[in-house]
C-alpha cells in the first residue's frame, strides 16, 4: 500500500482494546474535546481490505468505481459511516475522488467525515482491531495505534452485565478473551516503529483524565491547539468521570470467580501491572471437569443470550458482502470484468 497522498492530512489514530475496556468512553472524550473525529466502522474497512483481490487492479478506474459502489451498498458502511456523519453520495465520491489505491480511498472518505464534523484529523475505533494491528499498519503505514488496557477482572464483570453485546459471559472465557486481545495488541504494537503505538490504562484515565489526554495529545503530535482545548475543558472533562469506576471486581465479583480468572490469566494480569489476590493459583491447571463445565456454561450462555440475533445479523451481512465480492473475483479471473 502507498503512503498517504494528502500531505496536509495527519496520520489516522486507531483506538483499540479488549471489548469493555473503555474504548467507547475514550473515543467520546477525544471527539468532544480534541481536534479529531474518531468513527466506528464495525470492521468494514478491514473486511474490504481482505477482499481487494476481488476487485482487480484499482489503478483501472472502472475497478475503483466498482469498489466504491460495493462499499456504499454494504450494510455496516451505511449504518456506521453514512448514517453517522459522512454526507457524501456515491456520485459525489466518484466525481471527487481521483486516487488509485484503497488506502487513498479510505483516507478520502474518513477525512471528509472528520472535516464535516469540523475536525482536521480522523480516527477509527473498534476493540477487535487490537487483533489486527499488523493489517492496520499495512493499510496505513503511518497510523497511530492507541491501545487502552483495563483490568481483565473488571472487563469480565462488565461483559457479564452488558445487555445486547455478543460478549463472553463465562468468567473463564471472558478473562481468556481479554488476555488474547491485550497480548496480541501489545506484541503487534511493540513491532511498530517508535512513536506509533501507545498503551494507556483505563484506571489512569479515571484517576487523572487530564494527564492521560495530555499524553495522547503528545502521542498524536497535535500539542498546540489541542492543549489549549484541554485547558479550556478541564472541568467539563473531570465532570464526565465517574468516581471509583474501576476495581469493581474487588467489590462485585465473588471470590470463586476471582480465583478462576487469576488462575487462568494471573500472569498476564501481573504483566500489565495489576495486583493479584491469589498468586499461588497462577499457572495451576484446571481439573478436566471444570474445563468441561466452563465450555458447557459458555455455549448455553451464548445460545440463550439476547445478543444472538444481533450476532446472526452481523454474520449474515458479512457473508453477503463476501459472497458478492467472491463473485466479482470469479468474473475478473474469467475475463468478464465490466
Amino acid at each position: 500500500m502507498s503512503n498517504r497522498t494528502h500531505t496536509n492530512k495527519k496520520a489516522p489514530v486507531f483506538v483499540v482494546g479488549a471489548p469493555r475496556s473503555g474504548t467507547t468512553f475514550l473515543t467520546k472524550l477525544m471527539n468532544t474535546f480534541l481536534d479529531i473525529h474518531v468513527a466506528r466502522d464495525a470492521g468494514v474497512f478491514l473486511r474490504f481490505y481482505k477482499m481487494l483481490p476481488g476487485f482487480g487492479d484499482l489503478s483501472r478506474r472502472e475497478n475503483m468505481e466498482q469498489l466504491i459502489r460495493r462499499l456504499f451498498k454494504d450494510h455496516f458502511f451505511k449504518i456506521r459511516i453514512l448514517e453517522r456523519g459522512l454526507n457524501l453520495t456515491v456520485d459525489q465520491v466518484l466525481e471527487q475522488f481521483k486516487g488509485t489505491t484503497y488506502t487513498e480511498l479510505i483516507d478520502f472518505l474518513m477525512f471528509e467525515m472528520a472535516r464535516q464534523q469540523g475536525k482536521s484529523r480522523w480516527g477509527n475505533k473498534r476493540p477487535s482491531y487490537a487483533l489486527h494491528i499488523t493489517e492496520l499498519a499495512e493499510l496505513f503505514p503511518h497510523a497511530r495505534i492507541l491501545h487502552i488496557v483495563r483490568d481483565g477482572r473488571d472487563v469480565a464483570y462488565s461483559m457479564r452485565r452488558a445487555g445486547q453485546g455478543a460478549f463472553e459471559r463465562n468468567w473463564y472465557y471472558a478473562i481468556k478473551d481479554w488476555e488474547h486481545h491485550v497480548c496480541v495488541a501489545r506484541e503487534s504494537g511493540n513491532r511498530l516503529p517508535e512513536g506509533q503505538y501507545l498503551e494507556i490504562k483505563y484506571e489512569d484515565l479515571m484517576k487523572t483524565p487530564i494527564e492521560v489526554l495530555q499524553k495522547i495529545i503528545h502521542f498524536m503530535g497535535d500539542e498546540a491547539e489541542n492543549e489549549e482545548r484541554l485547558r479550556n475543558s478541564a472541568e467539563r472533562i473531570r465532570a464526565m468521570i465517574k468516581p471509583g469506576n474501576y476495581e469493581k471486581w474487588r467489590r462485585q465479583i465473588p471470590p470463586f470467580a476471582v480465583k478462576i480468572m487469576e488462575q487462568a490469566a494471573g500472569d498476564t494480569l501481573e504483566a500489565f501491572g495489576y495486583p493479584i489476590l491469589y498468586p499461588q493459583l497462577i499457572g495451576q491447571p484446571f481439573h478436566p471437569v471444570q474445563k468441561v463445565w466452563f465450555f458447557v456454561d459458555n455455549v448455553v450462555g451464548k445460545v440463550f443470550s439476547p445478543a444472538v440475533k444481533k450476532s446472526i445479523t452481523y454474520r449474515f451481512h458479512w457473508l453477503k458482502t463476501r459472497w458478492r465480492i467472491a463473485g466479482l473475483a470469479l468474473w475478473y479471473e474469467a475475463g468478464m470484468w465490466i
